[in-house]
């Protein structure tokens, strides 16, 4: 009885088979269709909530300085992102959430550039071309000895 039960459940005929197929496929087309819906407007919150800080970093020459870092700090949240420019010189802080930000870049022999209120609005791209003048470059002095240690508790 329970083999009969079973083999009958199991076996399905062609136009059985047809329908069972077809409702699976429209079930997961309803599912791919409701996950692309949601994708599609969570993507477009999230575009309405940050923007982009983009610029080029040069000396007063006009040479690019691959080598400087560019910190971007939010004055309203303290949100802080640090990005090395690329070897062409230019640096890009995406997604950005909405704020005021200061804008600094420093590299080795140059001043320090700092550009405080750049606002960042809703989906735009704020550009802000940093010029580092050369400034004192900083010495290191790195002593590589050893110290004689001389006992003084039982001399």
């Amino acid at each position: 009885m329970l083999w009969t039960r079973l083999s009958s459940f199991a076996v399905l005929t062609g136009e059985e088979w047809m329908v069972r197929r077809n409702a699976v496929s429209w079930v997961g087309i309803r599912l791919i269709f409701t996950m692309a819906v949601f994708l599609l407007a969570s993507l477009n919150v999230w575009a309405q909530t940050t923007g982009t800080i983009l610029g080029e970093i040069s000396d007063q020459s006009g040479a690019v300085i691959p080598s400087a870092t560019v910190q971007a700090i939010n004055t309203d949240t303290g949100f802080t992102v640090t990005v090395k420019p690329s070897s062409e010189g230019s640096y890009l802080i995406p997604l950005l959430p909405l704020g005021h930000y200061s804008i600094s870049a420093e590299a080795s022999g140059f001043k320090t550039f700092t550009r405080p209120g750049v606002l960042v609005p809703v989906g735009q791209n704020i550009r802000v071309d940093v010029k580092l003048e050369v400034g004192k470059v900083d010495q290191t002095i790195n002593v590589a000895s050893s110290a004689v240690n001389i006992e003084t508790t039982t001399a």
